[in-house]
């Protein structure tokens, strides 16, 4: 999940460069008495105006500011807090729950995993059906992600950001793009920053800004550039749980290919305060065409969609608990809100955004 920020990251950039001024040195003449009285005393440098030179510095240390903590959220029992004692509100009309029931979720079970040809074949079947969901039913959606995911062999802090997402749509009167605002609000140094990307628009970049006396500028960055990328596994684009789906069976078609993977169904597991379907594939082995030695799937049982999702790394030593790879989880989530183009300007007055 999203995890997905990255950041929240985003998940997830182009450092920017320096402001360099070309520096001249010209001869002056000092001036003794009156203009008629000119005596040449040598070489000298013409005052210079500092204010460019002074902004310039301030952009630059904004970069590095923003390069050093712009990100897509230590410790496990924290995450765990967050994932499962936030309230959630109720979803759409009311009766998405009346109307879709556990469609999803009734498609695997053990019975299933075990009578399937392979045992990732209903979590492939489930992919699919949760793609028609989204597309029938899910426009947009807020909530927070929390996250937390591990880079370079180093688990990063945990984050927790708001986010809104608003699917692609195309109606008879216009296409609306996907769309995606972040505010971060964990952990503390990155606390207030806000992202936001379409899809096509701004070349293809996303405009962030940072806080405090440095939020003077918008900047446009690139989403899989050192910036935006840095604490984050995946860029801003693929963000939301639609793209959780994606993942979902892009690793299950891999699974496919071989014969080492176990999955099992468990019910009712409470994430969010709300129950759930966990759905755990098991690679007992590593291998080199393996990426994870469990995966954790979370699937909520009265909105049939996927709110969670965890990675583990295979352990050192026998008898170590799997390292934390990655994990994502939308709590605090509310489908169908209405979003609208305002939701995705950084001109939104309920935003922080520099005028410029």
């Amino acid at each position: 999940m999203t995890d997905s920020f990255d950041s929240h990251k985003t998940p997830v950039q182009e450092s920017s460069g320096a402001a360099q001024a070309d520096q001249t040195t010209s001869q002056n003449q000092i001036h003794d008495g009156d203009a008629n009285n000119t005596k040449k005393v040598g070489l000298r440098r013409r005052p210079r105006k500092l204010w460019p030179i002074v902004v310039a510095c301030l952009f630059l240390l904004m970069g590095v500011i923003l390069a050093s903590q712009l990100g897509s959220p230590g410790s496990d029992a924290e995450l765990k807090e967050m994932a499962i004692e936030q309230e959630v509100a109720p979803v759409g009309s009311g009766d998405d729950a009346d109307r879709f029931g556990d469609r999803i979720v009734a498609m695997v079970s053990n019975a299933k995993v075990e009578n399937a040809e392979h045992p990732i074949d209903p979590l492939l079947a489930l992919a699919d059906e949760g793609f028609i969901r989204i597309d029938e039913s899910i426009r947009d959606y807020t909530a927070k992600i929390v996250s937390q995911v591990r880079i370079s062999g180093k688990l990063r802090p945990e984050k927790c950001m708001e986010c809104k997402i608003r699917h692609a749509h195309t109606s008879e009167t216009a296409d609306t793009p996907l769309s995606v605002y972040l505010k971060m609000l964990k952990p503390n140094k990155i606390k207030g920053q806000e992202v936001i990307w379409i899809d096509g628009q701004n070349d293809g970049r996303l405009i962030a800004h940072t806080t405090g006396m440095m939020n003077l500028k918008r900047f446009l960055l690139d989403p899989r550039g050192i910036v935006a990328m840095k604490g984050n596994r995946y860029p801003i684009f693929e963000v939301g749980f639609k793209n959780l789906i994606a993942k979902m069976k892009a690793f299950g078609l891999k699974d496919r290919e071989h014969d080492e993977c176990e999955v099992t169904i468990t019910r009712d597991v409470l994430v969010d305060n709300r129950p759930c379907t966990m759905i755990q594939v098991v690679h007992p082995i590593e291998r080199d065409y393996f990426s994870h030695h469990i995966s954790k799937i979370y699937l909520d049982q009265g909105r049939d969609v996927l709110v969670g999702y965890e990675g583990y790394l295979w352990p050192e030593k026998p008898g170590e608990k799997p390292p934390l790879l990655e994990r994502y989880f939308y709590v605090d989530m509310q489908i169908n809100v209405g979003l609208t183009d305002e939701d995705f300007s950084p001109d939104n007055p309920e935003y922080d955004f520099p005028s410029w």
